[in-house]
This record gives structure tokens, C-alpha cells and sequence, in this order.
């Protein structure tokens, strides 16, 4: 224990701090809601849900939407952090504890994201640059302190990874935890369901082992992963006759994707200018709007595909200030200041947002980057495999929220970290040892050019 703390003394500590910061502001949020004659964390939308599925948990044992009997079943929702709601409200009876158990998650995460730096960079100072970047991110802190589950997926999330990354035990052991843990990450947030296809990326590519031993330690993870959902896959199979994880694809393509793809394609005003149907979010008619979505995306494919991908740069850079000020003090201020001051103090906001999203800019500028330094390639294709796939799945409405880039942002910081890094350090080596740094340049180009003979049958 001992060599525990003096090896990890310095991420404890910003650990630590960064616990106590985070408190603060949330006491600080609750103080200025209540002397408004409101109360905070905020339960509506997404987080009234989760609050309600947890107390039919507690209450009822079963796991629905419904306030009153019969509880039907829900199947848009998965249970994980409904489950961690209703535990913490079991044990603590108040929300605000689920906000400060997420603190600790998030402290822990700090914690994950040092490790997993400092093997993939071989750097201490990478490895607190990433934590520090990681815990003093706004978005990080927004999300913390609201009732949603990003905070619990990140952790689960960058769990799985440090097991498979970072884990002194046997191969198989490793791959089996991180697959177990990969499968509960996808009950927190179905946005997991094919990451395992990302993992692939680490586990394939890789000179240390042959492809038939990958391909068994990739069973291995597969096993885990699915053993963990198969319950889950049952339990819906029972109530609606159906095998399914959620209908949440099939939903937000049918009710959010595809009616955003005709309101762009038909330059409509809003999307509430198209027929509306009824909402159908059961297992049994997922299959339906599947098939009702894909013929539209299947009558202009490129088109669809175009529009999917658009806007992966507001994805990557947009500002968190902006949905903090939207959705937690707006509602408050507005109510106690006419319209022109609300819009006066939003002006005042602005350029606070122009330097977040400036400094998300250099952040995934300096990711990117990182391929000349990082020294196993795989990492950065599997950590952008990742960062890509958060957009991708969450589609047209990933640059509606800085929350869908949360669990790509630990990856993000780690790549920008060793960037800096390394250009620290080799900037260091242009100054102190020119003459070392020019032969070496000169050395790797003479190489290089050799490489581009050979390939042209150049002698």
C-alpha cells in the first residue's frame, strides 16, 4: 500500500483536489438554484427517467417507466445506470449523493486515464497532462454533476481499456475482464454495442503475438461480452416475445435521424413539419422501423451517408459553455431578468465559448499529431477508432450536445498529451544538441529516400 501511494502520490493528489473542486461547484450550483426557490440537480427529461426506473426498481422490482400498476416493461432504456441510481438511493435515499458517487467516478477516471498515458507514452508527464486535461475539461465537469450516465459509462468504459492495456495478469484474464466489462458499459449505454470492433484494432494489430493467437484471445473477449448481455437478451426476449438489447437504434433512426435527413433534404423549416406518427419504443416494433428507415436511407444512400458524416467537426470542437448555460442556469436567470438582459448577459458568454472551442481545436490538432510520436501505432488507430465511432453513432444529433463527445474526450486528451510531449521534447533536443538532432534528421531522410528507391526499382 505504501508503494502504492509514493508511486501514485501526484495523480492521488490531483485526484483528490479535483474531488473537492467539483463538490464545491455543485454546492455552489444547488446554493444559487435554491435562493431561487428551485432545487438542483435538475429532474426532467432523460434524468426523470433514469430517477423513475430506479424508484420502480427500489419499489416494485421492476424495471418501467409507469407510475402506477401494471408496470410495463421499458425497452428504450438499459438498466445499468438506472440500477446505479436505485443502489445509491437505497443506501443514501437522496440524489445529491448520486452526484457526488459520481465525483468519485470521475476522480476514478482521472486515475484510469493517467495509467493508460503513461504505458501507451512511457511518460509520467504525458500521463498528468492527459488526467489534468481530462478533470479541468468543462464538458467533464458539466456532465459530472448532472443526473445523466455519462460519467458512469466513461468510467466502465476506460476500465475495460486499462484492464486490456495495463493489467499484469495472464492474456486470457485480461481479455475476459475487459470484454465483461465492455458488455456492462453497452447496459449503461447501448452506444457500446460494437465497440468490440474497435477493441479488434488492439487486439489484431499487434507484433507480439500470432493471428490464430489473437483470434482466440478475441473469442475469449467475445464470450465475456456477450455473457454479460445474454440475461439482459432473455429478460426481453420473455416480456416482448422479441431478442434485442434496446430499441433505442432503431427509435433515433426512425423519430430523430431520418426525419432530420428529409427536413435537409426538402429544406423544410422544422422537423415537426413532417407527418407525425405515433412514438412506438418496444422491442416488437423496433424491426418495423428498421426496416421503414433503411428504405429511406437505402433510396439515397451517398446522400444519407453525407449527411450522417456532416458536422464531425462541430462535434470534435463545439463548446460546452453554451449547453451549461442552455439547460442549467438559463431556466433560472430568465425567470429573475427581462429578455434583453438575458440576451445581453449571453453575449457576455460568447467569447468564453470562441476559447473552449479554440482549445478543442489544438486538442484534436495535437491527436491527430500524435501519430509521429506515439511509438505503438495500433493505440492510435484504436483510441481514433473509438473518438470516431461516438460521433458516428450518435449521427446528426452528435453536434446537438457536447454531451455525445464525453467518452471520446479521455482518449482525446491522452493522444494530444504525448503530442506536446514529444514536441517538447524534441524541440528540447533541436536546442541543446543541434548538431545530434541534424545528423539524426539527416539520417532518417536518407532512409526514407532509400525506402522510395527501392519501391521504384530506383538504383
Amino acid at each position: 500500500m505504501k508503494d502504492f501511494i509514493k508511486r501514485y502520490a501526484g495523480i492521488l493528489a490531483i485526484c483528490c483536489v479535483a474531488v473537492c473542486a467539483y463538490t464545491a461547484i455543485f454546492v455552489a450550483t444547488k446554493a444559487y438554484y435554491h435562493e431561487h426557490g428551485s432545487s438542483y440537480p435538475v429532474l426532467e427529461s432523460d434524468a426523470a427517467e433514469y430517477v423513475q426506473l430506479a424508484d420502480n426498481l427500489r419499489h416494485h422490482g421492476a424495471f418501467s417507466l409507469a407510475t402506477a400498476s401494471p408496470f410495463s416493461p421499458e425497452y428504450f432504456r438499459v438498466p445499468g445506470y438506472p440500477l446505479f441510481i436505485a443502489i445509491i438511493l437505497s443506501l443514501f435515499g437522496s440524489v445529491d449523493a448520486v452526484i457526488f458517487v459520481q465525483i468519485l467516478l470521475t476522480a476514478a477516471s482521472c486515475f484510469l486515464i493517467f495509467c493508460i498515458a503513461e504505458k501507451v507514452s512511457g511518460s509520467r508527464f504525458a500521463a498528468y497532462l492527459a488526467s489534468g486535461l481530462f478533470v479541468c475539461n468543462p464538458n467533464t465537469i458539466l456532465f459530472t454533476l448532472m443526473v445523466l450516465s455519462e460519467s458512469l459509462f466513461v468510467f466502465v468504459l476506460l476500465l475495460s481499456v486499462y484492464i486490456l492495456i495495463c493489467f499484469q495478469k495472464s492474456e486470457e484474464f485480461r481479455f475476459a475482464a475487459s470484454g465483461l466489462l465492455l458488455g456492462v458499459s453497452v447496459l449503461v449505454r447501448t452506444i457500446a454495442m460494437y465497440m468490440p470492433l474497435c477493441f479488434a484494432i488492439l487486439i489484431f494489430f499487434t507484433k507480439q503475438r500470432s493471428l490464430k493467437r489473437s483470434a482466440i484471445l478475441f473469442g475469449v473477449f467475445m464470450c465475456a461480452f456477450a455473457l454479460v448481455l445474454l440475461p439482459w437478451v432473455v429478460r426481453n426476449k420473455v416480456e416482448s416475445g422479441v431478442f434485442g438489447i434496446s430499441s433505442t437504434s432503431a427509435v433515433n433512426f426512425y423519430y430523430y435521424y431520418v426525419p432530420l435527413f428529409i427536413k435537409n433534404e426538402h429544406q423544410l423549416t422544422t422537423v415537426s413539419d413532417l407527418p407525425q406518427t405515433e412514438w412506438k419504443m418496444d422491442l416488437a416494433a423496433a424491426a418495423v422501423l428498421q426496416k421503414e428507415s433503411f428504405a429511406v436511407v437505402a433510396s439515397q444512400p451517398l446522400k444519407y451517408l453525407q449527411f450522417h458524416l456532416t458536422g464531425i467537426e462541430t462535434y470534435l470542437e463545439q463548446s460546452s459553455l453554451g449547453y451549461a448555460w442552455l439547460f442549467v442556469f438559463r431556466p433560472i436567470y430568465a425567470s429573475n431578468h427581462s429578455v434583453f438582459e438575458v440576451a445581453a448577459f449571453e453575449g457576455t458568454i460568447r467569447p468564453y465559448e470562441h476559447v473552449e472551442e479554440f482549445g478543442m481545436f489544438g486538442v484534436v490538432l495535437l491527436a491527430l499529431m500524435s501519430i509521429l510520436f506515439i511509438r505503438k501505432k495500433e493505440f492510435f488507430f484504436f483510441f481514433w477508432a473509438n473518438i470516431l465511432w461516438f460521433f458516428v453513432a450518435a449521427g446528426p444529433v452528435a453536434t446537438f450536445s457536447t454531451r455525445y463527445r464525453i467518452p471520446a474526450e479521455p482518449f482525446l486528451m491522452i493522444l494530444a498529451s504525448i503530442s506536446i510531449v514529444g514536441i517538447c521534447t524534441y524541440g528540447y533536443l533541436a536546442v541543446t544538441a543541434p548538431r545530434e538532432s541534424y545528423e539524426r534528421a539527416r539520417a532518417w531522410l536518407a532512409a526514407f529516400a532509400g525506402r522510395i528507391e527501392a519501391v521504384l526499382g530506383i538504383k
